[in-house]
């Protein structure tokens, strides 16, 4: 158990040096650490959307006024809606099925995945500051009022930050907010502006700012290597198998030669993604099982773990011949 309990809120400086909340983070508990994000307040007016897909269709949505995520000592990680005036009940929801568990937080060592969000409207980060506030000053590439995206990961004191050399990225850490437990927050730009939904028969566009949890460590799974291609992070993409918007063409990946290129990825710029050269080593080919959006793709891939003037990548292809 952590000998002191925190709670700081973040903010970051836009380009008229005015202060914008991204979230709150919490370590409670009495006999263990925990961890709890918020993301807004219980006097906003505002409602959270949540769906169990990446696909926005409010009709299969759950809308409540408030929401935050929490991850806990024993490695579960939850989406929870608390319990208000108006919702009386107490909803949580584990976005990879009930009872899974992720690494524990006393046993998480290099930068472990937690979650992300992109931001798009900068006027709807409005909570007033406190006086436990970590400020991001002000980043002229990247807060100037066009989409930015945020992802956060949890790791073990004694790691550095991962390397970021872009000018339109940035890594802040918090450290201590857990028990040898830091935080790091890596900010870049992000072309993320919003995402067609449906409510009956209405179809429209939603624009509002997005928080996803980021997937959980890489699993094995009949001999293969379980990974969800949309959970990467700036993918070179084959564009005839997956576009600028991130849509599969699943018939053109089935029907694509043995060999075929289908993303190119950098371990830096996928933190976990350094967990397959302990499973499998560089310069091996190995099978990937992979899905699109949490769900299975039927059609068998493989990877290999190379390097070249950037740093480390994971290639991913279709099958060799026999």
């Amino acid at each position: 158990m952590s000998g002191k309990k925190i709670s700081k809120s973040v903010y970051f400086t836009d380009k008229d040096s005015n202060a914008r909340f991204l979230f709150k983070i919490l370590n409670y508990g009495k006999n263990t650490d925990e961890i709890k994000v918020s993301f807004s307040s219980y006097k906003d007016s505002k409602s959270v959307i949540y769906n169990d897909s990446n696909v926005m269709n409010l009709d299969d949505s759950l809308i409540r006024k408030f929401g935050e995520i929490s991850y806990h000592s024993d490695g579960s990680v939850l989406w929870k809606f608390p319990q208000t005036k108006s919702e009386p009940d107490i909803i949580r929801k584990n976005p990879n099925r009930v009872g899974a568990r992720r690494m524990p937080l006393d046993e998480i060592r290099e930068w472990e995945p937690f979650f992300m969000g992109n931001i798009i409207k900068y006027d709807e980060c409005k909570i007033s500051k406190n006086s436990n506030t970590e400020l991001i000053e002000y980043l002229p590439n990247i807060f100037t009022g066009q989409p930015f995206e945020y992802l956060v990961y949890l790791g073990h004191m004694k790691y550095q930050n991962p390397p970021n050399k872009k000018k339109e990225e940035f890594i802040y850490r918090i450290n201590d907010i857990g028990i040898n437990l830091d935080l790091i927050i890596w900010i870049r730009k992000s072309s993320y502006c919003g995402e067609h939904f449906q409510l009956g028969t209405i179809q429209g566009w939603n624009n509002d700012n997005r928080i996803r949890i980021i997937e959980q460590n890489i699993i094995v799974k009949d001999r293969a290597v379980q990974i969800d291609l949309k959970m990467l992070q700036n993918v070179e993409w084959n564009a005839i198998i997956v576009d600028n918007k991130m849509k599969l063409n699943l018939n053109i990946l089935k029907k694509s030669p043995p060999q075929s290129p289908v993303g190119k990825v950098y371990l830096k710029d996928n933190p976990f993604l350094f967990q397959i050269e302990k499973l499998v080593g560089y310069n091996k080919v190995f099978s990937l099982q992979p899905l699109f959006a949490r769900s299975l793709i039927n059609v068998k891939l493989v990877g290999i773990l190379e390097k070249d003037s950037k740093g480390s990548f994971l290639g991913i292809g279709t099958v060799p011949k026999p």
